[in-house]
């Protein structure tokens, strides 16, 4: 394992006249930089566990590693298959059948590569994916067209990593349920969701926590059966984020925090029908939003809990004329130290009431009835 040699020899196809079965760790901490995979048997190999895994302060560095030869139709687990590895060229995935691995957690943790691509891959039987890219480097990771109908989580999937691009594009994750700080401190130019299945989704926590990316893609997600989307965007830098035309939640939703302290820009949620939401409290907390844009169907018809929902909030205007405030908690202070120029509402008894009710804890603000 220390020698830095080309390992280029012929792997033997059995053992004791036994097929091999397993490579895991196969080359685990191995200080070559070239591994002569074209004549290895992998056609009965159900386990690569960390087969090519370096040591977390001391990587793997491969300057040639090409899997085009391997038969993966029997693989079951890839688990730490390229962790704390440094590759310099790029993995392509989309020739081999991964349709029987289960297990990809951890997969590329903590690892540097050009590009990774799987898309298309059938990833149907993968259950496990959890950090599979988490702290690690690259220019692009396309997962775009995937199938991976029978993961339920993508928690903590890109958490701490740095891709210029991450591609979710029209992924089939049927039955996905939960996404929990998948791209937490994540950095990067582009994350496109656009069109991944979240038919099935429940909980969002934390999903784009402290991200530093140019854009952000969410449209044609379906958001009908979420209820939580608690801190979704917690102290997220995005320069543009697209969200759905039709943005809907399941009953009894909670956006609770859910742009707390984020620093976009521009929130622009002209899609949004919050007619199930119960909880919004703290929702643009602290935002540094110079413009947050309310749909029609922005009510707060069977609304709870709004304290603070505009606390520390600032720019030219806000359009409160989708608000009953007959439906406003009592004592609630939805503008609790907010600036803005003017501040819309839907009648003069509606302007009358945020004087007496708002005004106070307004730091700047004339509330102006729209026409």
């Amino acid at each position: 394992k220390n020698s830095t040699n080309p390992v280029t020899s012929k792997l033997c196809s059995s053992i004791n006249e036994k097929p091999i079965v397993s490579m895991s760790s196969m080359f685990q901490s191995s200080k070559t930089t070239s591994i002569d995979l074209s004549s290895f048997d992998t056609s009965n190999v159900v386990d690569m566990y960390a087969m090519f895994q370096g040591d977390y302060n001391d990587k793997a560095n491969y300057h040639s590693l090409d899997l085009s030869s391997f038969n993966t139709s029997k693989l079951v687990s890839m688990r730490f298959m390229f962790s704390n590895v440094n590759i310099k060229h790029d993995l392509d995935f989309r020739k081999l059948d991964l349709s029987n691995v289960i297990s990809m957690e951890n997969s590329f943790y903590n690892s540097n590569f050009k590009s990774i691509n799987l898309s298309g891959a059938n990833l149907c039987n993968v259950k496990e994916l959890q950090n599979g890219f988490s702290h690690s480097v690259g220019n692009d990771v396309d997962l775009s067209n995937t199938i991976i109908y029978n993961a339920t989580s993508l928690d903590y999937l890109f958490s701490y990593s740095k891709f210029d691009t991450v591609d979710f594009n029209n992924a089939k994750t049927n039955r996905l349920r939960s996404l929990v700080n998948s791209f937490l401190l994540f950095e990067g130019k582009v994350i496109n969701l656009n069109g991944l299945n979240m038919s099935n989704v429940e909980t969002i926590e934390m999903l784009f926590q402290k991200a530093n990316v140019k854009r952000i893609d969410l449209r044609n997600i379906d958001t009908g059966k979420i209820v939580k989307w608690y801190l979704a965007f917690f102290s997220c830098e995005a320069d543009e984020v697209l969200f759905p035309d039709e943005f809907t939640t399941g009953d009894n939703a909670t956006l609770e925090e859910a742009f707390l302290y984020s620093k976009m820009p521009r929130i622009d949620l002209h899609g949004f029908d919050t007619s199930k939401v119960i909880n919004m409290e703290n929702l643009f907390d602290g935002t540094t939003a110079s413009e947050i844009i309310l749909s029609e169907k922005f009510t707060i018809d069977n609304i709870k809990k709004m304290n603070s929902v505009f606390k520390d909030t600032k720019g030219k205007t806000l359009d409160l004329t989708s608000f009953d405030i007959t439906k406003i908690p009592e004592k609630t202070l939805i503008l609790w130290n907010s600036e803005y120029e003017k501040i819309y509402v839907k009648s003069e008894e509606d302007a009358e009431w945020y004087r007496n009710n708002a005004g106070r804890s307004l730091k700047k603000g004339e509330f102006v009835v729209k026409n």
